[in-house]
C-alpha cells in the first residue's frame, strides 16, 4: 500500500491505551492534563529514505530520520516535553513508503514499529 507524503501515522493497532487518551482514528495521543510527558517512537522502514516528526497541535516540534543504506532502517526516539492540558501529539511521516509492523501501512506482521506516551508528572 502507498503511503501519502507527509501524512500523520495511524497505529491501529493499540496494545494499551489506560484512559484512552490516544485516539486510533487521528493517530493523536490527548494529555489529560498540564504536565511533562514522555514519547517514545520507533519505527522500521524498507530501504530507502525515512524522516519523521513529533508533531505537538499540529506543528511540527522534532524530527528523526534514517538514509537509505540498501536494507531495513529502525531508529527509535524518546522525548521528554512540557505540555498543557489537550495538547494533541502525533508522529507525522515524511519519505517512507512503507512502515513495518503494529497494523501501519504494511502486510508485514510483527511488532517492528510503535509509539507510545505518558505523563511523567503534572506541572
Amino acid at each position: 500500500m502507498a503511503i501519502q507524503n507527509p501524512a500523520i501515522i495511524i497505529w491501529k493497532d493499540v496494545k494499551y491505551n489506560n484512559g484512552g487518551h490516544y485516539s486510533p482514528v487521528t493517530g493523536a495521543y490527548t494529555t489529560p492534563l498540564s504536565g511533562y510527558y514522555q514519547f517514545t517512537v520507533s519505527k522500521t522502514t524498507g530501504a530507502q529514505w525515512a524522516y519523521f516528526y513529533l508533531v505537538i497541535d499540529g506543528e511540527d516540534f522534532c524530527f528523526q530520520g534514517t538514509f537509505d543504506s540498501g536494507g531495513w532502517q529502525q531508529k527509535s526516539s524518546t522525548m521528554t516535553v512540557k505540555l498543557n492540558a489537550g495538547s494533541k501529539v502525533q508522529i507525522k511521516n515524511h519519505y517512507a513508503t512503507e512502515i513495518y509492523g503494529f497494523g501501519v501501512f504494511s502486510s508485514h506482521p510483527g511488532i517492528y514499529s510503535w509509539f507510545s506516551g505518558h505523563l511523567l508528572f503534572p506541572a
